[in-house]
């Protein structure tokens, strides 16, 4: 069965181009290079409140709202001047964040309050706080219905609002700890992320109930919804991948690797390019939503969170809560249209049209979208439809949401290589006779230096009637032409405009055929009404192109009544295109990415000590006491050779607290008893004597390793003791010594890269108990993660200490610490402080900023 077979069979499931939702897990990995159509550029870095978490763009992408989780208050941004504009105190520790797009309104979820503050952005302050369950976090609104959903993480529920009176309607029993969450307000579903269920809850929001629930990855944490594509996208934070859901069947149909410990997920839905934001990579990654092909790495701040897109100016906002600021970055989306072009027509003269000026190029009627997307702010999707038709059954159906007289929505796809200067485009358009008036549509090009030219005014649709629009591509547009389309927007200021237009019966060709009123200039090519295939000595069945400008002798559409001599044999066969059938392909320079930032060279001393071949002659000198004593497992004598096994990497750079005893037993006692003759000086001295019946008459000749037995076959004549002195060697019975020295230990420093302090209430409303939980991830020094390390942490509330704790490190770097159960108060507060990471070779910098954290007990 063909892909566009396919796709028609399902018309309202996620459109993955390639896979379709049959194939159950589609794995990408993103850092093997892709095709970037335009990189993501920094733009600036704006300093915020502390802790920046939650973030969202006004409807009009005139202001940018950030949630300070430390500062417990609300930055508003200038988007213009990119400056904060003013400052909101909210509750406790705000979350998630979400701008009203049909009001001026913010909603903010206050973790440690248990409220949701509702924020004027007009009037710069708090007019209402919403009680919610405990420890609010995600929040998504339903225009349809006028609700809002807030995912209670504490008490594993969803809070109903109705935000007309602003009052909690219903609640939804969901996963435990639910955290993002994301709604289609095309299907009217609800997607939560169960953070510590690893699944997604699905929610009809007509009835509020509960539909179904999808398992994901590990710690689901934030929810994107593709309304167009009717596909889900889940951030997966300890599996280190997205997994992609099906809105049909509401099943996972893809899975795409993205950054270490990503978060937050946003969407751009004019042309369903996903951001995501990397927690501990200090960067994001870019994929296509249809596609899953990765795009880009792009640059945040440290530690960043929530994302927010701005269509309106084509912009994503990144907070950045390790930094304290917001990243600014250029999305490279074409912006809004402000003004008529004013580039002159391809003819001397405008031609009165008389019927088609183009052939039929996207006629929809294979059941796909023909590669068509939807842009802007008020366009929320574009897909193939049964319900109206120019011609044929079929046409492409554009929902609007919101659309006013400067906020507008577009349908558009990337520009043919055969669309040129000079050529009219021609669009039918239909608004329903069962919708509002005041809808208009005109047609724009968008050029290969990013230009935006459009017809000009908007054309008024009247209901019910299909409108024919056209526009001549200027001669000005560089080539190649990137893309071409139908944008809506509405007539009057002050309206707002929502439902369905119909786009059917789009195509272009030469402006000769729109019957023009003059002659042609000579430096236009009239193209035929038919299809010919001319060669260098064949007769043309359409207008050629000649030397001078031809005299018509009827209309432009009629062949020429003699045969005109060429003087050039052309290029190419001005054969009609064929209609496209799957999405065009990008004609940008791909740029591969380098992947050799994957692999970091390495910064230390491997950790492996090659082994010592040569013969001892003196006893090792050791700079200080190690850590352990080398075991010995065999009985050295004179006359054979000795193999000694170490159990431990001794660390030349620290100070031992305790010298292991011996673990082995020789196999035959050797005679004498070692006296040393004067008492060896050490820089280090153990805190026990090891225990040891016998006495090795040798010592390796290297820092044995847990992995290699150094072999050698000294001559002894006398034995020393397993105790290495830091600048002597204590005289024996024997004469025989080892002059090697051992090859020092090389100590890398390991570092707490951030800390996830919560709370979470386990007993009754009257009386509770709470847990708390942190999640710490480490590093070594070139910022790879550190796995099988143990991490010990002390716990303290208000300062008092409750518990010390242990945990081991997982392949990403990262351990969860509990404190267990405990009784508090609400307003205290519970701190964690790391004490030390422990592994073979690795030490932990206690000065670093990161290695405590500390919350307020709600």
């Amino acid at each position: 069965m063909s892909l566009a077979r396919l796709a028609a069979a399902l018309p309202s499931g996620c459109r993955l181009v390639g896979i379709i939702g049959l194939i159950a897990v589609v794995a990408v990995v993103p850092f093997a290079g892709g095709t970037v159509a335009r990189s993501a550029a920094l733009l600036t870095t704006i300093a915020v409140g502390n802790g920046p978490f939650g973030i969202s763009v006004s409807g009009d992408g005139k202001e940018v709202y950030v949630a300070n989780s430390w500062s417990q208050n609300v930055s508003i941004v200038d988007a213009t001047r990119n400056r904060v504009r003013a400052t909101v105190g909210v509750g406790q520790n705000p979350q998630y964040l979400l701008a009203r797009p049909d009001a001026s309104l913010v909603y903010v979820s206050n973790r440690d309050s248990d409220t949701v503050s509702i924020v004027d952005a007009g009037a710069r302050a708090v007019v209402a706080t919403i009680g919610a369950g405990i420890n609010p976090h995600g929040l998504a609104y339903n225009p349809n219905t006028q609700r809002l959903y807030v995912n209670n993480w504490g008490s594993n529920d969803v809070s109903v609002v109705d935000v007309s009176r602003n009052q909690v309607v219903k609640t939804l029993g969901v996963g435990r700890a639910p955290y993002g969450a994301g709604l289609n307000p095309l299907t009217n579903k609800l997607y939560v992320a169960n953070y510590a269920d690893n699944t997604v809850t699905v929610v009809d929001t007509t009835t509020d109930t509960v539909l179904r629930t999808v398992g994901v990855g590990l710690t689901p944490h934030d929810v994107a919804v593709s309304a167009g594509l009717n596909c889900i996208y889940v951030v997966n934070t300890d599996s280190n991948n997205v997994s992609v859901i099906d809105g049909r069947t509401d099943t996972v149909v893809g899975t795409v690797a993205v950054g270490s410990r990503p978060k937050f997920v946003g969407l751009d839905p004019r042309n369903n390019r996903v951001y995501v934001s990397n927690f501990s990579g200090d960067d994001g990654t870019a994929f296509d939503g249809a596609t899953l092909a990765f795009v880009e790495t792009f640059p945040t701040g440290s530690n960043p969170r929530d994302l927010a897109v701005d269509t309106a100016n084509a912009q994503l906002y990144v907070a950045n809560s390790g930094a304290n600021t917001v990243t600014v970055l250029d999305i490279g989306s074409p912006p809004t249209p402000t003004a008529t072009p004013t580039t002159a027509a391809t003819v001397t003269a405008t031609p009165t049209p008389t019927g088609s000026a183009a052939p039929i190029m996207y006629d929809f009627e294979d059941g796909t979208t023909q590669g068509w997307k939807a842009g802007g702010a008020a366009m929320t999707m574009v897909r193939n439809s049964a319900a109206f038709a120019y011609s044929g059954t079929r046409s492409l159906e554009a929902a609007l949401s919101n659309a006013r007289s400067n906020q507008s929505g577009w349908g558009y796809v990337s520009a043919p290589t055969t669309l040129l200067p000079g050529e009219t485009i021609v669009a039918r358009v239909l608004v329903p006779s069962s919708a509002a008036g005041g809808l208009g549509a005109k047609v724009f090009v968008q050029d290969n230096t990013w230009r935006w030219f459009d017809a000009g005014p908007f054309t008024s649709l009247q209901p019910g009637i299909w409108t024919e629009l056209r526009y001549t591509v200027p001669t000005t547009a560089a080539t190649p032409l990137k893309t071409f389309g139908v944008q809506f927007a509405a007539q009057q200021s002050g309206v707002n405009w929502t439902g369905v237009a119909y786009v059917d019966a789009v195509g272009f060709g030469s402006a000769q055929l729109a019957s023009p009123t003059a002659t042609p200039t000579a430096t236009t090519t009239p193209t035929p009404t038919t299809s010919p295939t001319p060669t260098a000595t064949a007769t043309p069945s359409g207008t050629p192109t000649t030397t001078a400008t031809p005299t018509p002798t009827g209309t432009a559409t009629t062949a020429p009544t003699t045969t005109p001599a060429l003087t050039a044999t052309p290029t190419s066969t001005p054969t009609e295109p064929a209609t496209p059938t799957a999405t065009p392909t990008e004609t940008s320079t791909p740029v591969a990415r380098s992947t050799a930032t994957d692999t970091p060279s390495p910064t230390s001393t491997p950790s492996s000590v090659p082994t010592d071949t040569a013969t001892p002659t003196a006893a090792p000198t050791n700079p200080a006491a190690p850590t352990s004593t080398p075991t010995s497992t065999a009985t050295p004598t004179p006359t054979f050779t000795e193999t000694a096994v170490s159990t431990g990497t001794p660390i030349e750079a620290t100070t031992p607290t305790a010298v292991p005893t011996e673990t082995t037993t020789p196999t035959a006692t050797p005679t004498g008893t070692p006296t040393p003759t004067d008492t060896p000086s050490e820089t280090a001295v153990p805190t026990d004597t090891p225990t040891e019946s016998p006495v090795p008459t040798s010592i390796p000749t290297t820092t044995p390793t847990d992995t290699a037995v150094p072999t050698f076959t000294p001559t002894p004549t006398s034995v020393p003791t397993d105790t290495p002195t830091a600048t002597t060697a204590p005289t024996l019975t024997a004469t025989a010594t080892s002059t090697v020295t051992p090859t020092p230990t090389v100590v890398q420093v390991v570092r707490v890269r951030g800390i996830e302090l919560s709370v979470q209430a386990k007993g009754a409303a009257r009386d509770r108990s709470y847990e708390g939980q942190a999640t710490v991830s480490v590093v070594d020094g070139s910022a790879q993660a550190v796995r099988d390390a143990a991490v010990n942490a002390s716990w303290a509330l208000n300062g008092n200490p409750l518990s010390t704790v242990q945990g081991t490190t997982n392949p990403q770097g990262q351990v969860r610490l509990s404190s267990g159960t405990f009784k508090g108060t609400s307003g205290q507060t519970l701190a964690i402080t790391i004490t030390g990471i422990v592994r073979n070779g690795y030490s932990f910098d206690p000065t670093d900023p990161n290695n405590r954290a500390s919350t307020v007990i709600p």
